[in-house]
């Protein structure tokens, strides 16, 4: 075993994986050594707050500045949308998104961190505005009521 290699099927990156920690330890088949992320298919993660977590759907268009790249736009598409909602941070649900991107001229890690527009079709500035408005009346006012 001193003499084994380990290859990766694919140029990218290890995400995660304690390679340090399992050194002496017996795996079996089947067994998660490490996870990676290949530097080819570039996929973004969003996690979208429950009440814009509808609006989004597969095939969008996304804009996304990242904060390690302050002063470049990147754009991508929508390529899958949770079915459901989870829980983070106490009672917040939030949809986990993912955007496929095609740059691949930027030095992209894994772990960076952004923010991201996603095109989710045209409304008019009034609807936009009193959404969050009408939200908590329909249900946060109805709610204190029997």
């Amino acid at each position: 075993l001193q003499k084994t290699d380990l290859i990766m099927p694919l140029k990218g990156y290890i995400t995660e994986g304690l390679l340090q920690q399992n050194v002496g330890r017996y795996l079996t088949t089947g067994s998660t050594l490490a996870m990676v992320q290949s530097e080819k298919d570039i996929q973004l993660i969003l996690e979208v707050p429950e009440h814009d977590g509808i609006l989004m759907q597969k095939g969008q268009k996304a804009y996304i500045r990242l904060l390690a790249f302050p002063g470049t736009s990147v754009e991508g598409i929508v390529s899958r949308v949770e079915p459901a909602p989870r829980i983070e941070e106490g009672y917040n649900r939030v949809f986990q998104v993912e955007i496929l991107v095609d740059r691949h001229d930027l030095p992209w890690k894994p772990g960076i961190t952004g923010y991201a527009k996603v095109h989710v079709g045209w409304k008019p500035l009034g609807l936009v505005l009193l959404r969050p408005l009408a939200r908590f009346f329909y249900v946060e006012i109805w709610s204190w009521f029997p």
